[in-house]
């Protein structure tokens, strides 16, 4: 008789923990704060609900896209409500953004009835987003500019799983759609559960306390719900498909084929399941793609590297990285060699503080009346912000430095010039380029065989075109991956396989002074 009570009480309180798992998610006001420091975004509250009746939490458009003023210009942003329709227009106006026309409307429309979201274009993503405090782009000025005009994209939302709700608390979307589509291109807000937090890409990357605290919640100690599982698992798979810049290089139709393979791990526990968005993001094989944080339902996981997760791209540049240039990408940036007629200038990446270093290390070059030729060495180069490599550039040539980019999703291509203040040093200039150049230093690559102003010697660089985008999922996990706008040469064609140099040094002598010497006639 005992036994059979236990049973019962083993049973009920099972059902009751399940049903205070269903049902403990009530609608609230939930409080903001803003942490980014490049932003200028007050503190305030929003309400989150859940009209589905689980986990998934919703925000009214509107009401959340208000809530960013200062990251975002909303005072450019226009709402049109006509049936189940919500329109939202952003028109641009001069000196607004010379990479495309003036007075460019930009327009979504979502239509709460068949649960459907349609732009006019991409840039409607990422052009209402405010400027950052620190100007990375000081001096540089762009004088004309060009555009192929996009292709209109609409979002099958019920195709991945995901519906709109109109209901008389407001126009809702699953929040985490709601971040993806409206808070910027480099600005997030991450749910704890508990508060709103207002972030920006860079400091995601950069700090590991900011990290730590944004997963400090009483939700560490929660359950993984099911239907957060089951909306991970979705929401990954139309980010992919409609906002990862890369899908035409894995010549696929969806992710979605990728995803479900890791499926039973991703519906398992809460370790199981940010282990399987990690090795995700390892299967795309692609530098600018990586699994940043767990989620608040784990506070302990360590995300896991394998050198056997690595693909191909990514084994060659860890190769070039890690094993051959090691010791030399341990020392400091600067003048590493200045003798023989020419000097080698070592840049490892492009931060604010580049350009003006840069200036720096040639004039040290200068005070040497023998020295005509200055290597700059990128072997190294990871990238950084791109406006400070434009500005670091201006000091190698006078001309008007060209800017391609194209979107991978609306067939969109713009061009655009700019000038600098920067005044070049009169060297001959040649960049030394490895597999384990990337991003914005793979750019400067193309710019050089664009002008002609440097000389490209070394390996082929591994490429990197697209800038990069965090990606907040519903189970609280932060992704970082390649955004739709990528890089291009100047017939518009990816820099995603890299830039071929003009002199070739073998890989092994890289770092060789006698090498560097022949390949640059010296």
């Amino acid at each position: 008789m005992k036994k059979i009570l236990l049973m019962v009480i083993l049973v009920l309180t099972t059902m009751l923990v399940t049903a205070c798992r269903r049902h403990e998610e009530k609608d609230r006001e939930v409080p903001f704060r803003n942490l980014a420091e490049e932003y200028e975004v007050e503190d305030g509250s929003l309400y989150v609900r859940f009209p589905l009746g689980n986990s998934l939490p919703y925000v009214d458009v509107e009401s959340f896209i208000m809530l960013l003023e200062g990251a975002l210009e909303t005072e450019r942003i226009g709402f049109d409500y006509i049936d189940d329709a919500l329109t939202i227009e952003y028109t641009t106006v001069e000196d607004d953004d010379a990479e495309i026309e003036e007075d460019i409307e930009l327009r979504m429309e979502i239509d709460f009835a068949y649960d459907t979201v349609t732009v006019n274009r991409y840039d409607f993503f990422r052009v209402f987003a405010a400027e950052t405090k620190t100007d990375f782009g000081k001096g540089l000025e762009i004088v004309r500019a060009e555009e192929t005009p996009p292709e209109e994209q609409t979002f099958d939302l019920a195709h991945y799983g995901f519906s709109l709700e109109k209901t008389e608390n407001g126009h809702l979307m699953p929040f985490h759609l709601a971040n993806l589509f409206f808070s910027g291109s480099m600005y997030d807000v991450y749910f704890n559960g508990e508060t709103l937090y207002g972030v920006d890409t860079y400091q995601l990357l950069d700090d590991a306390s900011l990290r730590e605290m944004l997963n400090d919640t009483a939700y560490n100690h929660h359950s993984l719900p099911d239907d957060i599982k089951a909306a991970t698992r979705d929401f990954l798979i139309f980010a992919l498909d409609h906002f990862y810049g890369l899908k035409g290089i894995h010549e696929v139709d969806s992710f979605r084929d990728l995803v479900l393979t890791r499926e039973e791990d991703l519906l398992s526990s809460e370790s199981s399941h940010y282990e399987a968005l990690n090795r995700i993001a390892y299967d795309l094989d692609d530098l600018h793609t990586s699994f940043l944080m767990s989620g608040i339902y784990l506070d302990d996981y360590e995300v896991s590297h394998d050198y056997s997760y690595l693909g191909s791209r990514s084994r060659t540049f860890v190769n070039a990285r890690h094993n051959v240039l090691r010791t030399h990408c341990a020392q400091e940036e600067g003048v590493i060699h200045a003798e023989e007629g020419f000097a080698i200038i070592l840049l490892k990446r492009f931060t604010e503080d580049t350009p003006e270093a840069f200036r720096g290390y040639l004039e040290e070059v200068e005070e040497q009346d023998d020295i005509d030729r200055v290597v700059i060495d990128i072997t190294c180069n990871t990238g950084g912000v791109m406006g400070t490599m434009y500005r670091t550039f201006a000091y190698m040539c006078d001309d008007e430095l060209p800017q391609h980019r194209i979107n991978a999703k609306d067939g969109s291509a713009t061009s655009a010039w700019m000038t600098s203040e920067n005044e070049a040093f009169a060297f001959d200039f040649y960049l030394l380029s490895s597999p384990a150049t990337y991003s914005a230093a793979n750019k400067m690559l193309s710019i050089a065989k664009e002008t002609g102003a440097a000389t490209i010697i070394g390996q082929d660089s591994l490429g990197g075109a697209a800038s990069i985008t965090s990606l907040i999922v519903p189970s609280g996990a932060v992704l970082v991956m390649s955004s739709a706008s990528l890089l291009a040469d100047f017939e518009h064609a990816s820099l995603e396989r890299g830039v071929s140099v003009d002199v070739e040094i073998p890989l092994d002598s890289l770092t060789d002074i006698d090498a560097i010497r022949r390949a640059i006639g010296s």
